[in-house]
């Protein structure tokens, strides 16, 4: 499957920004720490746009990368925390590894690890309830179909290209465009006119 620049770089963009928003305190967001924050960013967005590439030879499922972006950048961010905090921005915190406490960083890489040891198995008891009770797969022809279009009977992203589903290659262009309509009309309440 080719790799998508544009694609690529927005993943990028995106997981730059979750191990920011991790950080507790704001204390990367505040006076001289503009250049530590842009470390704490830009490796974050590349360890987590690393670990959405990695699932793909692990073969995990994760459709929404909830591991390799919230999972990753969570853990960087904590453990940069454990770098970069600073009482001076925090009075009310700790001075992180680069500003003379080496402790910080141990209690982040703890609260890590103690996220990780009740996140898993709490995550697998749910999944296995949620499986119990409705499922959480749908089936082979669903997924081709589109979910959009077998689960909630919506075209998504009808970019002036074929709508998806029981019309895929048959309909005209005028077809597609009334059926792309009456699902606009049906979603907005069925039955505007």
């Amino acid at each position: 499957m080719p790799i998508d620049k544009g694609d690529t770089a927005w993943v990028l963009v995106c997981t730059a920004l979750v191990p920011l928003m991790t950080a507790p305190g704001l204390a990367l967001f505040y006076g001289g720490m503009v250049r530590q924050k842009n470390v704490v960013g830009g490796v974050g967005g590349a360890l987590c746009f690393s670990a959405c590439a990695f699932k793909a030879r692990l073969g995990y499922d994760d459709s929404l990368d909830v591991v390799g972006v919230h999972g990753v950048g969570g853990m960087w961010g904590a453990l940069g925390t454990g770098l970069f905090a600073w009482k001076a921005i925090n009075g009310g915190g700790a001075d992180g590894l680069f500003h003379g406490n080496p402790g910080q960083l141990w209690t982040q890489f703890l609260a890590v690890l103690a996220t990780m040891a009740l996140a898993a198995p709490m995550t697998w008891l749910i999944l296995k309830f949620v499986d119990a009770v409705v499922g959480i797969r749908v089936s082979d022809e669903d997924e081709l179909s589109g979910l959009d279009l077998s689960q909630h009977s919506e075209s998504a992203y009808v970019l002036g290209g074929p709508v998806l589903g029981e019309h895929v290659g048959s309909a005209s262009r005028n077809d597609r465009v009334a059926h792309s309509e009456g699902a606009l009309v049906s979603a907005l309440g069925k039955g505007l006119k």
